[in-house]
């Protein structure tokens, strides 16, 4: 298996150019290694190492914010855990009229619940 410090090395060799705000995005929410092998033609990289991340990422926490509502992150959590409701998982449910909860669920058992006032929170 590759090494983080391989995947490192290889994208200092093209000085970590400026990515879309998009694809900054998308690595932060789906952790897609495609976006960094575009960049390396004859390099595949199995996974997106921390560090590598952190030297391709600029993009501010309002812009990302708005760029995760529209990914469709959370309904693909909600989906996965009516599929696999054991599974550790975390996903939103509906809290009355106007209200929402985030669950998180590890071992079969929810150890978290937060309470929101919107679906945009």
């Amino acid at each position: 298996m590759q090494q983080s410090k391989e995947i490192y090395l290889e994208h200092e060799k093209i000085g970590f150019p400026k990515i879309s705000e998009q694809d900054q995005a998308d690595m932060l929410i789906w952790h897609n290694p495609e976006i960094i092998n575009k960049l390396t033609p004859g390099f595949i990289a199995e996974f997106i190492p921390t560090e590598v991340a952190k030297k391709y990422i600029s993009i501010s926490k309002g812009t990302f914010r708005e760029y995760f509502k529209v990914s469709g992150y959370i309904e693909r959590l909600n989906e996965n855990h009516k599929v696999f409701p054991k599974e550790d998982s975390q996903w939103v449910e509906k809290n009355g009229v106007s209200g929402y909860k985030l669950k998180v669920q590890e071992r079969g058992g929810l150890v978290h619940i937060e309470f929101f006032d919107s679906y945009e929170e």
